[in-house]
């Protein structure tokens, strides 16, 4: 159930935390409860063909982008951070910018991740388990498809995915707004920033939702 950021499995984990009455504000991979607004058909990117670039201060992407719900993007040129009040998720280093039009307001942001999303279905054991949130079962009687297992999560630098890239989407970017939403899907990360460009695009699924966020 991977990020998050800016990963839609961050916020189905807050959603459970929400329903067991643990309270954990967010922004994609223990991140938001954000309501977000569903992708728009009508400026739907197209497919990655270009190669991408190292971000540069320059770059209207660079700053800190909250949303409504307090869920801080952190981008700099040389690290990506997602994180809120009490709480931090996943970041990234070496972050590549791939621009999908000329007006430079859509595209991806790539990184390779320093700290990422890991869970488990049995109780941790061991000095760190104090580190992993629990994150109770789940039932609901009209709609048993939503029922979840208990499990723990946490995020952490000795996840599997961690040194392995990651993508960010995001459109309408202006000066002081932007839309962003985190890669979820069927992978949560590739080996290669080239398999990164070909895997995470809209087009195969992986940027459904996406959150409005305003420049600090």
């Amino acid at each position: 159930m991977k990020k998050s950021i800016f990963s839609l499995r961050v916020k189905l984990a807050f959603a459970a935390l929400l329903i067991a009455g643990f309270v954990f504000v967010g922004c994609t991979h223990p991140a938001n409860s954000d309501t977000k607004l569903p992708d728009n058909p009508g400026g739907e990117q197209q497919s990655n063909t270009s190669t991408p670039v190292a971000l540069t201060a320059s770059d209207a992407l660079v700053g800190k982008w909250v949303d409504a719900y307090k869920s801080v993007y952190e981008i700099t040129v040389s690290d990506f951070k997602n994180y809120g009040e009490g709480y931090s998720s996943y970041e990234g280093n070496e972050p590549k910018v791939l621009y999908t039009n000329d007006a430079k307001t859509e595209g991806f942001i790539y990184i390779k991740y320093t700290k990422a999303y890991e869970s488990a279905y049995t109780e941790p054991t061991g000095e760190d388990k104090d580190t992993w949130i629990h994150v109770p079962a789940s039932q609901n009687a009209e709609h048993p498809e939503w029922d979840s297992p208990e499990y723990w999560y946490r995020y952490s630098t000795t996840a599997p995915d961690v040194g392995k890239w990651y993508a960010i989407s995001f459109k309408d970017l202006a000066a002081s707004a932007v839309k962003v939403s985190g890669a979820y899907g069927t992978k949560s990360s590739t080996a290669t920033l080239e398999e990164a460009v070909t895997e995470f695009t809209v087009e195969n699924g992986y940027f459904a939702y996406y959150s409005d966020c305003t420049k600090q």
